[in-house]
């Protein structure tokens, strides 16, 4: 068997996004597709190809479909030091189902939010900010027509609007549940609402409304998402008891810091969205020796079964 850095099971886009990404790397990446079609379209475009049994790695990257993360974590299990799932672990969908994995301890979720540096720069100084958290909201509109716009199939035969592929807004916008953890510390409990503001001929919800209890610092969070809507936005903002305000702008990409309502500092963060994944897979290849600050796999199912108990709005 031969050794590489990476290997990636998928052939759609984010697959192809971490394939290129670690090229530019220098990293040794192999990719594999179980669709026999797919296969024979990555070997056709150059994309060094193997199979699971061919190799072992130090990362496995899972960027296949959320309904079949499971089998593809198993394939990469005894091949891979570490496994990093692209979110959502699992859809919320299968949650009525018990879900066990030998492989857990060796699985993180690949949400690279996290590694924005807008965001970590959030995250420092939340940690030096002499105060502590009174609430932290999380705001995403987008319109999913503008999604994959190089994908030439229907949108109606898009994941995202496929129940039995995982799809939905409480799956596809997952980052903004993560970095209300990530910043401000575990969920504990956690209410809201979802609905159908535009996709109403489809089985999942395109909006959703959640209320947070962090208990672990003793404050709420909301979080508001939605795929429907006609503006683009996100927005994510930390409030601290002291009077201090953070506001990051994620298309914008521009970090302000106010204090009782007069603002201190505006700071911009430009960088390629591929920053953000470069830094993932530089902290993947380090986890547990210099960065530990991943979404585990206790965590991702942990998302997954909030996610589940959110209700209809009639």
């Amino acid at each position: 068997m031969k050794h590489v850095d990476i290997f990636i099971i998928g052939s759609g886009s984010i697959a192809l996004r971490h394939y290129r990404i670690c090229e530019e790397m220098s990293l040794n990446v192999h990719i594999f597709s179980p669709s026999k079609n797919r296969k024979e379209w990555l070997e056709e475009n150059q994309f060094r190809v193997s199979h699971p049994e061919e190799v072992t790695c130090e990362i496995g990257i899972v960027c296949s479909s959320a309904s079949r993360h499971l089998v593809d974590i198993n394939l990469l299990g005894n091949i891979a030091k570490l496994i990093i799932v692209e979110k959502p672990l699992f859809p919320y969908q299968l949650i009525y189902k018990k879900i066990s994995c030998i492989h857990s301890e060796k699985i993180i979720v690949g949400f690279n939010k996290r590694f924005e540096s807008g965001i970590q720069e959030m995250k420092k100084i939340s940690i030096l900010e002499n105060s502590e958290i009174e609430s932290i909201t999380m705001k995403c509109l987008s319109d999913l027509n503008n999604w994959r716009r190089k994908d030439l199939r229907k949108l109606s035969e898009s994941t995202s609007l496929q129940l039995r592929k995982g799809g939905g807004v409480l799956n596809e916008l997952s980052h903004e549940i993560d970095l209300c953890e990530f910043l401000g510390g575990k969920i504990q409990e956690q209410i809201g609402y979802k609905w159908k503001q535009k996709f109403k001929n489809f089985d999942v919800e395109d909006s959703a409304l959640l209320i947070n209890k962090q208990t672990e610092k003793n404050f709420i969070s909301s979080v508001f998402i939605s795929f429907a809507s006609s503006l683009e936005s996100r927005v994510s903002e930390i409030r601290f008891k002291n009077g201090t305000n953070l506001i990051y702008d994620h298309l914008s990409q521009k970090l302000k810091r106010f204090y009782k309502g007069s603002l201190k500092s505006s700071d911009l963060f430009l960088e390629e969205r591929n920053k953000s994944f470069k830094r993932q897979i530089k902290a993947a290849l380090e986890y547990g020796v210099k960065y530990k600050y991943f979404c585990n796999y206790e965590r991702g199912l942990y998302y997954a079964v909030l996610s589940k108990e959110i209700l209809w709005l009639q």
